[in-house]
């Protein structure tokens, strides 16, 4: 009887320091992009609708509906939960959409005798 011996698996942690190395890498080219969008934007809408808006709601003495506290108090949490959300979501979802439709990485990886799990 013939036993046949398969080569050692090496564990993928080898692999996973590749992959943080060049996602460091495209967030060092990035970065400044992500600070504005992760944090200039919210705040300018903040701006724009909390003082802006704000000044309309807090002097017809629509202050009352929202149970007395001003508009931009009232704006703020709701849209720091949503700037959160937003952000989470871009971030988990945007590089491996973008890998998959322009950079292509994944395509080269299916090519490889790699399972889905060993990808991502």
């Amino acid at each position: 009887m013939a036993t046949t011996q398969s080569a050692p698996q090496r564990p993928p942690s080898g692999l996973v320091w590749r992959q943080l190395d060049h996602w460091r890498a495209r967030w060092r080219r990035t970065w400044r992009g992500s600070a504005i969008t992760n944090f200039v934007l919210p705040v300018l809408y903040l701006l724009a609708m909390g003082v802006g808006l704000g000044s309309y709601v807090d002097d017809g003495g629509a202050t009352q509906s929202l149970g007395g506290v001003d508009y931009l108090e009232f704006l703020a949490p709701g849209l720091l939960a949503t700037s959160v959300m937003q952000n989470a979501v871009g971030a988990s979802t945007w590089p491996v959409m973008g890998s998959i439709k322009w950079d292509k990485t994944y395509f080269a990886m299916i090519a490889t005798p790699l399972r889905v799990r060993d990808i991502l």
